[in-house]
């Protein structure tokens, strides 16, 4: 069974900052720009938004993904052996960061991958946050093209409980 680490350590994450440090640096360069098309400040903006919400997990990922597809397309195989269901995307979508860990691997492997997470609390704290906030995000763009009127009941509600609450 391929591993996902099995280069040096140092050598990768070494690699792995030197190319996050020139991702910064075009990002920054790319905010700096003016005179851009639409077409352009939208993909600019794009880009941007992609990278503020997962660009800095990608760190460590392996020069070559042949580990990494071989391990999501095991995942994938028994999410549909568990589930029973051909496509069983939302779950993988939602719940793959967490299902990856049980995929294949021995115990002892698990376990010490959890040992490294546990070593680093505040990390996946902020991981975790963020995965949250993304979920959320994602979950009100499906119900406001899903349940678009419920949802304006729901903001309208709020809303004025504010109001009601400043006025008192």
């Amino acid at each position: 069974m391929p591993e996902l680490d099995t280069s040096k350590p140092s050598m990768r994450l070494n690699q792995a900052m030197r190319v996050q440090r020139q991702l910064n640096r075009y990002l920054s360069r790319l905010k700096k720009q003016r005179g851009l098309s639409e077409t352009l400040i939208k993909f600019r903006q794009h880009l941007i938004d992609i990278t503020a919400r997962w660009g800095d997990d990608l760190a460590g990922v392996p020069p070559t993904n042949n580990a990494l597809e071989s391990r999501f397309g095991r995942l994938r195989r028994d999410q549909r052996r568990i589930s029973g269901r051909q496509f069983n995307t939302a779950t993988l979508l939602d719940e793959s960061p967490y299902l990856i860990w049980e995929c294949g691997d021995s115990e002892a492997q698990v376990l010490a991958r959890l040992r490294r997470v546990a070593s680093n609390r505040t990390d996946y704290q902020r991981r975790y946050k963020k995965l949250c906030i993304e979920q959320k995000r994602r979950r009100l763009i499906y119900r406001l093209q899903h349940h678009q009127t419920q949802v304006f009941r729901e903001l309208e509600t709020q809303w004025a409980a504010i109001l009601s609450s400043k006025t008192v």
